[in-house]
Parts: structure tokens; C-alpha cells; sequence
């Protein structure tokens, strides 16, 4: 089969995190070249009225479109190069990478009103800002009420919105993320010594530390946590009587009653399984 490219006529970034690409053709060409990624299947797991079945002026309702894009990469290839741990990431059967990526669509129910005209937004760690900046909807990136729509100007417009998730850390209710491999070592867990630093900014107490990489123990004796009130501070050993791991992802930590929300904690404890 033979790829596709894409001609635009224009291609603007209006505004920061928003690309906007008008009068796209997509031409199929025959090519024998490898490429550096493909979507190998696109599994739609929900196609619904957008906005409460909301009508916008001459262009009409919205739907939407919830999906899953299953894609591999050539590890090989030299647009790929820069990816960390990627020569340790699992192949399939023919030596290429696979990940998934959260994907969200709006356009307008009817075809023939749209304007053609596709915008796609690079999200936010996970957030969906695009209604925002264009409609002066509510911030959260709900897409379920005409309230959320705003005042409906890109809906009006007849714009086609895309989203995708890209980072695999984006982890919670309403964000678009990304799964990822897992590195190994000729097939065995990597493990090692991982470093976090924080601001809880807050005086919750306890306080809850998230883990970038899920721990390799839960036992606290073999973590050390440690604050300081400001940057040049000498660090104070908390014992390990006072903090817990949950889970593998998660740490609690009763915090000392001399420090404030901007005391900078640290964390030094064994992780596994980092993700490509």
C-alpha cells in the first residue's frame, strides 16, 4: 500500500499550543521508503452527540469521536534516534515498536457544513485548552453540555478539533494521555536509584508524594526523604518511621510542624520499569 501525504496550502501557528492547517489535501502516494511511524489501527471507542446535541448556527450540531490510535515506530530509523531506551524497548514480530495514543474528535455532524478546515491542538499535560482560547469556554475541557462549548465560535466557524495524547505521565479523570513500552534488559525488569524533588505548596497533612517511576520496594527503610526550608538549607533526615509507600506509586509523608507549604523536599528511593 502506498503512503499518504499531506499538501497544505497554509500552515500557521496562531497561537500558542495551537497549529492551524487549512485547505489540507491528502493524496495517496506509492512509496517503498521506510517510515519513521504509522498508525497501524484506529479503535473508536465512542461516537456520541458533542455538547448536549448542541446547534450551532448554519453548521448544526457536533459529534464526537473517542479512539484509540495503535501506532509503531522503526526503531531504526534516524527520526528516531533521539528516543530515550528506545533500543531497549520490546519489538513485534517484525522489529518495530508499538504504543497507543488517546485520541479525541469534534466536527460537525453534518459533512457537508464543515469549513474543511482542521485545527489540532498539542495538549497540556494531558488538558484540553483549545475552547478556551477560541470559544471563552470553561476551563477543564469538558465537551458534554452546551455550556461548554462557550460562546460556540469555532462550532459556528464549522471547525474540525483534534487531540492526542503524547505523554505517558498525563494520568487522571478528563486527560487525553499515552501509553508507552517499558524498557528492559534482555528481558529483565530495569531497576535503579531515582531522585525526586518537590514543593508540596500546601499544608495538607499528611502530604502525598506521586512517584515518577513506580517503586521497586515498599519498604520505607530503603528510601531516605529529606527537607529543607529553602534552596541554600542544609537537608534534614525525616525518619522513615514518618513517611509510607501506598503503593508502588505513591508515598505519604507526616510533615514536620516547623516547615511551610514551600519547604522543598527530597526523595531518594529504588524505581523500576522506566517507560520509553
Amino acid at each position: 500500500m502506498g503512503s499518504l501525504t499531506t499538501r497544505p496550502f497554509v500552515f500557521a501557528c496562531a497561537l500558542p499550543c495551537l497549529a492551524l492547517a487549512v485547505g489540507v489535501r491528502a493524496e495517496p502516494v506509492a512509496s517503498s521508503a521506510p517510515l519513521a511511524a504509522r498508525i497501524e489501527s484506529f479503535e473508536v471507542l465512542s461516537r456520541d452527540d458533542a455538547f448536549g446535541g448542541a446547534a450551532f448556527g448554519s453548521v448544526g450540531a457536533y459529534e464526537r469521536i473517542d479512539a484509540i490510535a495503535h501506532v509503531t515506530l522503526d526503531p531504526a530509523h534516524p527520526a528516531n534516534r533521539e528516543i530515550a531506551d528506545l533500543g531497549l524497548a520490546p519489538r513485534d514480530a517484525s522489529g518495530r515498536v508499538a504504543y497507543e495514543s488517546d485520541v479525541t474528535i469534534l466536527r460537525p455532524k453534518n459533512a457537508r457544513a464543515a469549513n474543511r478546515t482542521l485545527l489540532f491542538e498539542v495538549v497540556n499535560r494531558g488538558n484540553r485548552f483549545a475552547l478556551g482560547v477560541l470559544n471563552d469556554a470553561p476551563r477543564g475541557g469538558a465537551l458534554d453540555t452546551a455550556a461548554a462549548a462557550g460562546n460556540g465560535f469555532a462550532m459556528k466557524q464549522g471547525y474540525t478539533l483534534v487531540w492526542a495524547g503524547w505523554q505517558a505521565d498525563a494520568i487522571g479523570a478528563g486527560l487525553m494521555s499515552a501509553r508507552f513500552p517499558i524498557a528492559t534488559e534482555n528481558g529483565a525488569a530495569i531497576t535503579g536509584r531515582v531522585q525526586v524533588e518537590l514543593v508540596f505548596d500546601h499544608t495538607d497533612q499528611p502530604g502525598r508524594i506521586a512517584l515518577p517511576y513506580p517503586a521497586d520496594t515498599l519498604d520505607s527503610s530503603q528510601a531516605t526523604l529529606s527537607v529543607r526550608q529553602r534552596q541554600g538549607d542544609a537537608l534534614r533526615a525525616i525518619p522513615a518511621a514518618a513517611f509510607r509507600f501506598i503503593d508502588a506509586h505513591a508515598l505519604e509523608v507526616t510533615r514536620p510542624a516547623d516547615m511551610d507549604a514551600g519547604a522543598i523536599y527530597e526523595l531518594v528511593y529504588s524505581a523500576r520499569d522506566p517507560v520509553v
